[in-house]
């Protein structure tokens, strides 16, 4: 949390070491690399302890296992896109105009004598 009470969020699979919305091969060298797979150092995310138990071991590859994202490129959801939303104004004036439309039954009036 920061001095100013916002936070930042963020989403991770089991699995992600290095947080680029993808498990893959670079993850496990990374988990590798660490050293601290097998051997009941404490650990971390970053480590690769996926199952927050504090030590890096064969649960956490069930984890990555379980999570069913292995090798399936970015599990990240696509980001929400932006569109345009009419004016409150302009829905009104349809709105008006349908209705003017089915009170008069939706057909035109004929003026006397033509």
């Amino acid at each position: 949390m920061a001095g100013d009470g916002s936070a930042v969020l963020g989403f991770a699979a089991p699995g992600d070491v290095n947080l680029d919305g993808q498990v893959n091969v670079l993850d496990l060298v990374a988990i590798s690399a660490g050293g601290k797979f097998g051997n009941q150092l404490p650990a971390v995310w970053a480590d690769g302890d996926f199952n927050y138990d504090g030590v890096v071991n064969v649960l956490d590859l069930v984890a990555i296992s379980a999570a069913g994202v292995w090798g399936t490129g970015n599990y990240l959801p696509l980001p929400i896109t932006k569109a345009a939303v009419p004016e409150p104004a302009t829905g009104l004036g349809l709105i008006a105009a349908l209705a003017g439309l089915a009170a008069a039954g939706g057909r035109r009036r004929r003026r006397a004598g033509c």
